[in-house]
């Protein structure tokens, strides 16, 4: 799908920046904020189930399944949304890469207990202060080599309402941006998470891709 593209940033470069993924963070010590995990058996299977996979994307890619890290909100100033009230019972995700196109992709499937559930803190964290908070934690995860050269939301549809945010950046003495775009989505009790890492010269075929996979996902739906 992607065309091949001399990258200025090395692929160890933009797995950097796949760490600041905003429902993935990695592990760190409890907070008393958290939602509760309760792993439910059936649930986990539900949300395994329904994995971006390999044959989603193509030949060219390569990756697969990989134990879910703790499910943690960016921490971010004046931005800290309850989640004590609410249950993850299943969660798991998958990453990919393209070497032609020097295109991650990280995909992310929870559900929680219940429906409401979801709908209750998809409205406590979309609200006005996401996307600083996006650029914020993008910031810290890489450091100071990075420079956020624009942020904005995007247009993604998909059957379902799509919050999607992109977060430019050049890092190091490179000139051109990466992109770190971050769709968030939801059907019933699942939740969707899907990060896609890119060079700037693939713009004109991100968004069809990235619709793709939100069309992938939510057909494979079933909770």
């Amino acid at each position: 799908m992607f065309s091949a593209t001399t990258l200025h940033v090395r692929l160890s470069l933009i797995a950097s920046l796949l760490t600041a993924l905003v429902f993935a963070a990695a592990a760190v010590a409890a907070d008393p904020n958290d939602a509760k995990t309760r792993i439910d058996g059936v649930d986990q299977a539900r949300a395994e189930a329904q994995l971006l996979q390999v044959g989603d994307l193509g030949a060219a890619w390569t990756g697969g399944k990989k134990k879910a890290t703790n499910f943690k909100l960016p921490a971010c100033p004046n931005f800290h949304p309850k989640q004590s009230d609410l249950t993850v019972t299943g969660h798991i995700e998958s990453v990919f890469t393209n070497g032609n196109g020097g295109i991650q992709v990280e995909a992310d499937v929870q559900i929680m207990k219940t429906a409401a559930q979801v709908t209750t803190q998809y409205a406590r964290i979309f609200r006005t202060g996401v996307l600083p908070c996006l650029q914020y934690d993008v910031l810290k995860s890489v450091g100071t080599s990075a420079k956020i050269k624009g942020a904005t939301e995007l247009d993604i549809t998909g059957g379902v309402p799509v919050h999607a945010f992109r977060v430019s950046v050049t890092v190091g003495k490179t000139t051109q941006p990466i992109y770190l775009d971050f769709l968030y989505f939801a059907k019933g009790r699942t939740e969707y998470s899907v990060n896609v890492v890119a060079p700037s010269t693939q713009a004109a075929q991100l968004k069809s891709f990235e619709e793709s996979i939100v069309t992938r996902l939510l057909a494979r739906n079933r909770v």
